[in-house]
């Protein structure tokens, strides 16, 4: 069922984001824009449809359908591409903050501007060139967010509502960006900030904040959106451990990006924290030394791998990610939707959790 649900979301949001991106190309045609407005264009097209789960667009649907009407569901549907533009803004930049080159399988947006402009500038200059232009389009698409919202036929005040829970979803998510390049360059690694990191970074964005905008437009009261919250929270975490372990353990031809870029970046996760605390002083030099080193190889990432399985911080972060998803079934449980909704809900978030139950 669910993964009937993720195929057809996925084919109705690319489709509305082709139809989308199409109408900039056709009003650039008639402005008689320059050549480049068009590049951008395909661009992010390319960026957006070579991958993707479209896990915030389906959240959004299934936030609406908790307590809306589906005599407008198409409508629901259509501007659920929001979601998504609302995460590719976010990633464009924050491919440039980490400064990965890669993304869903292909290019980030500054390493193709970067690619181009090596033709005519010096590796340096490039370089710069490529982030710019990467900041300057994420920024367009953050725009797009609020027209896709503002264009909806819903009734004004829900879409006022709507447009200020995606402020408030911006916000909070650049605050847990800012935490967690804080959190890496400082020495003030504890359960209680890696927590926080995870829920705004991710958990707000990523689960929260797409539920929540589907259920502003099927009208919830505030009683609702925080219910919303009280097992949102907890999946979304839970799916940041994961990605966490991912980073380090994953395939890269699965996660569609280096593995090991957590440990270029210096990001400080469950799996750092635990392994520091319970680790030799000799292990616990070396990860402190690779974190934030640029040049780390496949040789220093498989010794930190070591460090994390030996430690028990592989062992220990997966327990905290069952632990989180079993808080979610849990709070989902204590609420007000009906069996079948919970049902939903429930095996999409077991879903993406890699659970069966």
């Amino acid at each position: 069922m669910i993964e009937a649900i993720i195929r057809e979301a996925k084919e109705g949001v690319d489709q509305q984001i082709k139809i989308f991106l199409e109408k900039k190309k056709e009003k650039g045609s008639v402005e008689g824009m320059p050549d480049y407005f068009f590049e951008l264009i395909g661009c992010v097209e390319n960026f957006m449809l070579r991958g993707g789960k479209r896990l915030r667009p389906i959240l959004f649907c299934m936030g609406y359908d908790l307590w809306g009407d589906a005599k407008v569901r198409s409508e629901v549907t259509r501007i659920s591409m929001l979601a998504e533009f609302l995460h590719a803004y976010l990633l464009i930049h924050d491919d440039v903050i980490d400064r990965d080159d890669l993304r869903h399988g292909g290019p980030s947006i500054h390493f193709g501007y970067r690619k181009k402009y090596l033709d005519k500038f010096e590796e340096e200059s490039a370089r710069h060139l490529g982030f710019s232009m990467a900041i300057n389009i994420g920024d367009i698409v953050s725009s797009w967010v609020y027209e896709i919202a503002m264009d909806s036929d819903f009734e004004e005040n829900k879409k006022i509502s709507l447009v200020k829970k995606i402020s408030e979803i911006m916000e909070t998510t650049l605050f847990g960006q800012v935490m967690d390049q804080e959190l890496g360059m400082g020495d003030d690694v504890s359960f209680e900030n890696i927590s926080r990191v995870q829920e705004y970074k991710t958990a707000k964005y990523t689960i929260e904040g797409p539920l929540q905008m589907g259920a502003i437009l099927a009208g919830a009261n505030r009683e609702k959106l925080n219910f919303i919250s009280s097992f949102a929270i907890p999946l979304g975490m839970a799916y940041q451990v994961q990605d966490d372990i991912l980073g380090v353990f994953g395939d890269e031809d699965k996660i569609g990006k280096p593995v090991g870029s957590d440990i270029r970046e210096g990001k400080k996760t469950l799996l750092v924290l635990f392994a520091l605390e319970n680790t030799g002083e000799k292990d616990k030099k070396f990860l402190l030394d690779k974190l934030g080193d640029k040049e780390v190889t496949k040789d220093d990432v498989d010794r930190i791998r070591h460090i994390m399985v030996s430690s028990g911080a592989l062992d220990y972060s997966r327990k905290r990610a069952l632990w989180l998803g079993d808080e979610f079934a849990l709070k989902l449980g204590n609420g007000y939707l009906a069996d079948e909704s919970a049902s939903v809900i429930r095996e999409f978030g077991y879903h993406i959790l890699g659970r069966s139950k």
